[in-house]
């Protein structure tokens, strides 16, 4: 299965406006060490961050930190 990917925005007020979605590729099944990583975001107080992941098996986020 090659289509496994999330897509990631960032809004910096509150969802009312995101930035493009950009497309991260979520490795192969059973490669349990891959991890997304999304930079350049900038510097705010806070910020919002919506993900949407193609795939339709069962997915967990186990962490994430900005």
């Amino acid at each position: 299965m090659t289509d496994r990917y999330c897509e990631l925005a960032h809004s910096r007020d509150g969802s009312h406006n995101l930035s493009n979605f950009t497309q991260h590729h979520l490795g192969e099944v059973g490669d349990f060490t891959h991890r997304v990583v999304k930079r350049r975001l900038g510097n705010c107080r806070t910020m919002t961050v919506t993900c949407r992941v193609s795939s339709p098996i069962k997915r967990n986020v186990i962490g994430m930190s900005i």
